[in-house]
């Protein structure tokens, strides 16, 4: 991993060590292309199986390719995707996930939310 570095590390021993003493059920990574290595399969490794480790991508799809361990998404329990062009296959159904409320623009959402097709509208709520 290019970007993998002593911090990262640290990050992941210390998630290793709660999940180890079962203070942690979900391991989330923020910044999947740089900051996960070991923790997903030390956790299989392990047999931890109550802990689920999630981890999320911000790059395009042609810099993560260069950036993304394969085998380290192998032990990976779910991937979030911030962009549609990093969806690998269509499921048929909308989900739209946000974090955070600073300065969001709702209404931005909600207007693309009314403009998605009558069946999809129907499901918005606020």
């Amino acid at each position: 991993m290019p970007r993998y570095n002593l911090s990262d590390l640290n990050a992941e021993v210390l998630a290793l060590a709660a999940c180890i003493a079962r203070r942690t059920d979900i391991v989330h990574f923020l910044e999947g292309e740089s900051s996960l290595f070991f923790l997903p399969r030390l956790v299989r490794l392990a047999r931890l199986s109550k802990i689920r480790t999630v981890v999320t991508f911000h790059q395009a799809p042609q810099i993560a390719c260069g950036l993304v361990n394969e085998d380290v998404l192998r032990s990976v329990d779910q991937v979030v995707l911030v962009s549609p062009s990093q969806v690998r296959k269509e499921t048929g159904r909308f989900r739209c996930l946000t974090v955070g409320h600073w300065l969001r623009e709702w209404n931005v959402l909600r207007e693309v939310a009314c403009s998605l097709p009558e069946c999809l509208a129907q499901k918005w709520s606020t």
